[in-house]
């Protein structure tokens, strides 16, 4: 009796999943982590005009929040995946979108202060694309059973 509604609640399961509405969500899924790869790897474009606009002389104090901005991002990857578990994919990535992109805007407005640079565009704008990033990746498993390695692999 256990088994049979087990195995009825699996197959009520798969009906819902594996449908074009997952086909969306991972193509929502994959768009998000285009936009955060993009941001993550684009800083090499924007290393001379940080030079120019906070007047430093060393490039290695100029590539410093692009540094930061991928160490933050894989540093906050762990918490990124307890707050998705505790709170939900959706959540987490909407917050994750407000805290880089009010960092991003602010980090434009930094003023002559290469340290504020530094803390906005790494430190802030790091931990929320990790918060984008990371439960697109979740949320791709959880919407595939049957095509789930072939979903995995888009991702």
């Amino acid at each position: 009796m256990l088994y049979h509604r087990i195995v009825s609640l699996a197959n009520r399961r798969r009906t819902r999943a594996d449908r074009l509405h997952s086909w969306l969500v991972i193509l929502g899924c994959l768009l998000n982590q285009f936009i955060v790869e993009g941001v993550c790897y684009m800083y090499g474009t924007l290393l001379g005009p940080v030079l120019r606009e906070f007047g430093v002389q060393s490039r290695l104090v100029a590539a410093m929040p692009g540094t930061f901005l991928i160490g933050f991002f894989l540093l906050c990857a762990p918490l990124a995946v307890f707050l998705t578990k505790q709170y939900g994919a959706r959540r987490v990535s909407v917050a994750g979108t407000l805290l880089s992109s009010g960092a991003l805007l602010l980090s434009s407005l930094a003023g002559p202060s290469i340290a504020a640079f530094v803390l906005l565009y790494g430190l802030f704008a790091g931990a929320g694309l990790a918060f984008i990033y990371v439960p697109t990746v979740i949320t791709t498993s959880r919407w595939f059973l049957k095509r789930r390695l072939f979903a995995n692999s888009l991702n």
